[in-house]
């Protein structure tokens, strides 16, 4: 699919909004997917849900936890969980965490 760039220029008002980029036929979702990614490439989100215990260290520190993430591939889910998991609990990024529990697709 062909898909071609516009620009509209807002009102000088407010000049932050000088210049918006529309891309035509597509959600606010995949317009932004696509600053980060290569033209006429599309990257499929999966949402990913995790519920089942945290291991720091191959120590078990918590039974029973639930988080939620949308990501490319599993691996990257687990990551960003991890990361959820160390900004929620105030841990460095050093830290090992692990999600032994499965992870479920949710489409």
């Amino acid at each position: 699919m062909t898909t071609t760039l516009t620009t509209k220029r807002s009102p000088k008002k407010n000049p932050s909004n000088d210049i918006r980029w529309i891309r035509r036929g597509e959600s606010t979702c995949n317009r932004v997917l696509s600053l980060f990614s290569f033209p006429g490439r599309r990257i499929a989100m999966n949402r990913y849900l995790y519920d089942g215990p945290v291991m720091e260290f191959d120590r078990c520190v918590q039974n029973n936890w639930k988080g939620e993430t949308m990501a490319a591939s599993e691996t990257k889910a687990r990551s960003n969980l991890s990361y959820q998991w160390k900004k929620r609990n105030n841990r460095i990024a050093s830290v090992k965490i692990t999600l032994p529990g499965k992870l479920r697709e949710i489409s």
